[in-house]
């Protein structure tokens, strides 16, 4: 595993327990709604990293916790909370970033709490007795080497779910440092485009689909109309899958490449749950 530079466990502790652990003592979760605070025209624009996003205006900045190498927000007086944190030239490459991804996350998630149970990007941990949910997600700015590290914690018993509103916080990422050409024409601007998320995304919906119906066959086997639309689905499975080996990760941009790896790892895990069902 490649050593993890620049961010401070210590420092991702102090966020947690000064943050979270002094809003409350926890409790049951609660039947909560989507905050759907997250609207162009209200949101702030903050620049982190070598990365521009759009945060909703109830992110409130935390001073005390904020320094040279990480900018913090809370929320709702300490219900959720984001840290944006970068970790200097812990990667020289595109590729290097990709082979250490899975490894650094690892890390930072184990760095959150000693009892964070991990799930891909997604976390659970109690600070304080208080259940809390998390989220950690990798932005690589391949020209200048930096990991910027995102990561949202919320309590089980807020009176909103946040998260639907930082995922759009990461999706409106954009790089600032762009590489240029010896030219200085050209430049890997970082921005996801509309095109890719697209393409991204309808495959992630396909295998969506195929793992329904997968699952309702499993149910039931003896039911006809499932048996010719998993037969036809199987068939189409190995293109799918084709199709999405075949792309070129090296004609990616950053932002390309970390929502690539985002829907592949989510699609393999939805394969894996349909084998095991």
């Amino acid at each position: 595993m490649k050593r993890i530079k620049g961010i401070s466990i210590l420092l991702i502790l102090s966020l947690i327990m000064l943050t979270i652990a002094a809003c409350g003592s926890g409790g049951a979760e609660l039947a909560r709604e989507d905050m759907a605070g997250f609207d162009p025209e209200t949101n702030q624009t903050i620049e982190v990293g070598g990365y521009s996003f759009e945060i909703p205006d109830y992110y409130v900045l935390n001073e005390d916790l904020s320094g040279e190498t990480n900018t913090d927000y809370k929320i709702a007086d300490g219900e959720a909370l984001v840290r944006f944190a970068f970790d200097d030239k812990s990667a020289e490459s595109k590729d290097e970033f990709k082979e250490i991804c899975d490894d650094y996350l690892e890390g930072v998630i184990s760095g959150v709490s000693d009892d964070a149970v991990a799930d891909g990007k997604d976390f659970t941990c109690e600070v304080s007795g208080a259940p809390c949910s998390g989220r950690v997600e990798l932005l690589y700015n391949e020209p200048v080497h930096t990991i910027l590290v995102v990561i949202f914690m919320q309590r089980d018993d807020s009176a909103a779910d946040y998260l639907p509103d930082f995922e759009e916080v990461i999706g409106s990422a954009q790089m600032i440092e762009a590489s240029e050409s010896e030219n200085g024409s050209g430049s890997d601007t970082g921005l996801l485009s509309p095109e890719f998320k697209k393409t991204m995304d309808d495959y992630e919906a396909w295998f969506d689909h195929y793992c329904e119906v997968m699952k309702k066959y499993q149910e039931n086997p003896s039911d006809i109309e499932l048996l010719s639309e998993m037969s036809s689905l199987i068939t189409e499975e190995t293109t799918m899958l084709e199709q999405m080996e075949n792309m070129d990760e090296s004609e990616m941009n950053t932002a390309e490449l970390a929502y690539y790896i985002e829907v592949t790892a989510r699609i393999e895990k939805k394969l894996l749950e349909v084998a095991d069902y």
